[in-house]
């Protein structure tokens, strides 16, 4: 099992948001263990906004959070470059309603968090660990999860369009 990890000293980035076009600028810093990802909305009061399933409130076109009605859209980038970097820990303060396009990736992102580096915490990580099997369709689609002794990922789509047609990856 491995310890948390946060960044080692701030680091920031800023641009224009996709769906809004207003310019946001985004600060990261280090937090202590267990605090998880948490927004700060520094243009309302550091109101805080936590990176957690309890807060999404919509994944079309974008992910959004929304806590106490404040707002907060197209996280998905950041957070996606945050797991990948293996960041457990870390204040995201922005001052807009939507974090910054940048490339439509996240790979500026992880750029951003390289030029930062990592500092180990004195507190290990928590998993959740996959028991029994879950699945749920609707309309032709399916996801699941699984039990397996790894974080192993396997994506099948088939769209219905000659150009495209069935595509299939699995990551481990």
């Amino acid at each position: 099992m491995s310890f948390q990890l946060t960044i080692q000293r701030p680091a920031e980035i800023e641009g224009i948001g996709l769906h809004t076009a207003a310019p946001c600028r985004v600060r990261l810093l280090p937090a202590p263990a267990d605090t998880g990802i948490v927004f700060r909305r520094v243009d309302l009061d550091n109101f805080e906004i936590e990176a957690h399933v309890r807060n999404v409130a919509r994944v079309s076109y974008a992910t959004s959070l929304m806590k106490q009605g404040v707002l907060l859209s197209t996280t998905e980038h950041i957070l996606a470059a945050l797991y990948s970097c293996g960041i457990d820990n870390v204040y995201i303060e922005l001052d807009g309603l939507e974090l910054p396009i940048l490339d439509g990736s996240s790979k500026p992102f992880i750029d951003m968090l390289a030029k930062t580096s990592t500092r180990r915490l004195r507190r290990r990580r928590k998993y959740l660990r996959v028991i029994k099997p879950l699945e749920f369709s609707d309309a032709g689609r399916k996801i699941g999860i699984y039990p397996c002794e790894e974080f192993r990922v396997h994506c099948y789509v088939d769209y219905d369009h000659p150009s495209v047609g069935p595509q299939e990856v699995e990551m481990t």
